[in-house]
């Protein structure tokens, strides 16, 4: 066997992305291919099990650098390099007794930042037990 790296590629034929899926839905043996390889995320993303050079042919930001203009890679030119991202989850809490019970439970597991979402009347100044007609735990 070769282990030189250099050879890895040029031993094999270069395909279509039609013929590798041709051949994938043949070994699927009756499987829906959209089912069985592509994979939704809870954004909505479609992620494809392979993709190819024209994948990316239409994409204008390609070559952009973190820090730049359109800001797709970042708004810091270092990236995350100097201050690691955060971690944050959002806390669902009525109260201000079960809400620090449940931030101090993730902060001791990880979390750094916290998020406060504040609903209509908090984010006006006004107190949600003197609140009245403004619309209490709305966004």
């Amino acid at each position: 066997m070769n282990n030189n790296k250099e050879f890895l590629f040029s031993e094999f034929e270069r395909t279509s992305f039609d013929a590798w899926k041709e051949e994938a839905v043949k070994l699927l043996k009756g499987k829906p291919y959209e089912k069985a390889l592509l994979t939704k995320t809870y954004e909505g993303i479609v992620l494809n099990p392979i993709y190819t050079q024209e994948d990316f042919e239409d994409i204008s930001h390609i070559d952009a650098y973190p820090g730049f203009a359109p800001y797709v890679r970042g708004t810091k030119a270092d990236g995350y390099i100097a201050k690691p991202w955060d971690i944050c989850q959002e806390i669902d809490a009525g109260h201000p007794e079960a809400f620090n019970e449940i931030l101090l439970h993730d902060l001791y597991r990880g979390q750094t930042a916290i998020g406060i979402v504040l609903d209509k009347a908090s984010r006006i100044g006004v107190d949600p037990d003197e609140g009245g007609d403004l619309p209490i735990g709305n966004r």
